[in-house]
């Protein structure tokens, strides 16, 4: 999916390093001098440490400076009093109109704003795309990984798997205007046939509305065995299922067929059943909550701040059960359907349901990449996908919002002003 090569843009800012036709390991080019480094949310911070980064954009060594010496002849960042985390993950955002132009045809000028504000500037070095025109998104994640532009690592399920009747009612409008026609399966076999073609198509995931919203309070549920079908053939080829289920019934039918992340919370369902929040853990079920969702979605619908504000507080009493019956969270926003790129709300919201800051840090990091088979420990020989901040997160956790140097695969992606 992404290149291994310096890009263009990496060598600029970096520096070249040449290397031998007898080298294995590529010398470091780059080096984060003095900060205190967060290897991983459950390990204890290193004080006044190194990283050392190769040309090949991974992390040639971590460690503390007095035993990590640094190469005269790379380029150093000074970061005394600065903190260092692994790039964060959004698990839940749309590469589509108007906020996202295409992929395809926008100017390379265009969309290296867009993914600036929708990611790098935040400190995201990977996003997981739940709905979006299959051939712009993958035109978008070509452009970057051949050095057009800087953006972040991209996994997409391109456009969704709908039930018959089961269109969003939010969605139908911009469906028309954009000319698409949704896939809507009835049962099993064309379900299956459904996220063979998205796949085929070069997704990398599969996203099922196991419910929607259609209106006048109404929820259609997909077919349990169009669930399952969809997701056997989404496992049989090693790829995840991500469902959108809106309802408590959205929630069990996809848990009962092998989803395998709920994309949002449910909070109509008020507190879950502990039955059930003991299923998702046995399963090894994540959830995205979206709690910005549950506020701007709400707004740009058209609902007073008051109702928004409170709908979301049922949101967060609903994540504060999971949190309490260890279920596995990962972060996400909605961006792409809600406006708000900034994700302060969406920390703030997570601590407030009980999070704590390494919680919040692993949902971001370690978390969504264990359920994509990645690691996103700062290791040697793992890629340098990392977030330099200007103040300790276990006092603040709104810095994570506002990176100071936002670094992926080795190469400095965005720097604050």
């Amino acid at each position: 999916m992404t290149s291994k090569r310096v890009l263009p843009w990496a060598i600029a800012l970096a520096g070249c390093a040449s290397l031998g036709p007898a080298a294995r390991t590529p010398p470091p080019i780059l080096a984060i001098v003095g900060a205190t480094v967060f290897p991983a949310p459950d390990s204890e911070p290193i004080p006044d440490a190194v990283i050392l980064i190769g040309a090949d954009g991974k992390i040639a060594a971590v460690g503390p400076s007095a035993k990590t010496p640094v190469p005269p002849s790379v380029q150093r960042i000074e970061a005394r009093g600065h903190f260092v985390t692994a790039g964060f993950w959004n698990c839940h955002v749309h590469l589509t109109p108007p906020l996202f132009p295409s992929g395809a045809t926008a100017p390379a000028a265009a969309l290296a704003a867009a993914v600036a504000d929708l990611a790098l500037r935040r400190g995201i070095t990977t996003i997981v795309d739940l709905g979006s025109f299959l051939d712009s998104t993958l035109a978008l994640r070509r452009r970057i990984d051949r050095g057009e532009f800087p953006g972040p690592t991209i996994y997409t399920a391109g456009p969704p798997i709908f039930a018959k009747d089961g269109l969003p009612i939010y969605a139908r409008a911009l469906f028309e205007e954009l000319h698409f026609v949704p896939t809507q399966v009835t049962g099993p076999e064309d379900a299956r046939a459904a996220a063979r073609a998205v796949l085929d198509g070069g997704a990398d995931l599969v996203k099922l509305f196991t419910g929607a919203p259609v209106g006048a309070g109404r929820v259609v549920t997909m077919d349990p065995g169009a669930i399952k079908a969809a997701t056997e053939e989404a496992h049989r080829r090693g790829h995840q299922v991500f469902a959108h289920p809106q309802s408590l019934e959205g929630m069990k039918v996809a848990v009962e067929n092998g989803v395998d992340v709920l994309a949002h919370l449910a909070p109509r369902a008020g507190v879950l059943p502990p039955s059930f929040t003991a299923e998702l853990r046995a399963q090894k079920v994540a959830v995205v909550p979206t709690l910005t969702l549950f506020y701007d979605g709400l707004i740009q619908e058209g609902e007073t701040p008051e109702d928004a504000r409170a709908f979301q507080d049922r949101a967060v009493d609903q994540l504060r059960g999971l949190v309490t019956s260890s279920v596995e969270i990962l972060f996400g926003t909605d961006v792409g359907y809600t406006h708000v790129t900034d994700t302060t709300e969406e920390l703030l919201t997570m601590a407030k349901a009980g999070m704590t800051w390494r919680a919040i840090l692993a949902a971001m990091t370690t978390a969504p990449a264990a359920h994509f088979k990645k690691d996103a420990r700062l290791a040697p020989g793992l890629p340098a996908d990392l977030v330099v901040l200007d103040s300790d997160p276990r006092a603040d956790i709104t810095v994570l919002a506002r990176p100071a140097i936002t670094i992926r695969h080795g190469a400095i992606v965005y720097r604050a002003p």
